[in-house]
């Protein structure tokens, strides 16, 4: 990332393991802080779509599956537009780019199996779709979260820790958006 131009606007990256809240978080901090600029890690995967029975390793899981370069430049983008801008997603705090340009970092952690049902409870889904998600989670999205995502957010908080980078960590197992909410103004008021 291009370091001159980023620097006008304040980078807010949400991270945790899907089902964690990590969008309803961006989305209510978004409205919170007048940022429209909310960028979903979700819309930058590489692969086209599979069903959930048609994948057969974790390969959309990992960060190899993301397209990086795209999404820097949308953040790169977004900041010379506007002031503030929100990234979200299971996998970035696996990025050292965006993580070294952050102002504040948000990590979301949760139980495995509350993640789980929230992901599955997130609409509405005929009981065989639902069971081929239950599945591929168990398969997949959770393996690979503990292989590529919570090293990844563990080795972000310790950066954040020893470097002028803040860092707010939830138990989104007890909290609720509108607690994280209130606690991320209380405790960064210069963020809005």
């Amino acid at each position: 990332m291009d370091d001159a131009k980023i620097s006008r606007g304040r980078l807010i990256l949400v991270c945790g393991a899907s089902g964690s809240g990590k969008s309803s978080l961006a989305e209510a901090l978004g409205e919170a802080i007048g940022c429209a600029n909310i960028l979903h890690q979700d819309n930058y995967f590489l692969k086209p779509f599979l069903s959930y029975k048609e994948r057969v390793d974790d390969s959309f899981e990992g960060p190899a599956h993301v397209d990086w370069p795209r999404l820097r430049r949308d953040v790169r983008e977004a900041l010379e537009k506007s002031d503030k801008s929100i990234v979200e997603g299971h996998l970035v705090a696996a990025d050292e780019e965006l993580a070294h340009q952050a102002s504040l970092v948000v990590l979301l952690r949760c139980p495995p199996e509350l993640c789980k049902t929230r992901r599955l409870q997130r609409r509405p889904r005929e009981v065989a779709e639902a069971q081929e998600l239950s599945d591929y989670i168990d398969r997949f999205v959770l393996p690979a979260f503990l292989k590529y995502g919570q090293p990844a957010l563990d080795a972000l908080e310790e950066s954040c820790r020893e470097s002028s980078t803040s860092v707010l960590t939830f138990d989104a197992a007890i909290t609720t958006v509108a607690e994280q909410l209130e606690i991320l103004r209380l405790a960064m008021g210069d963020v809005t």
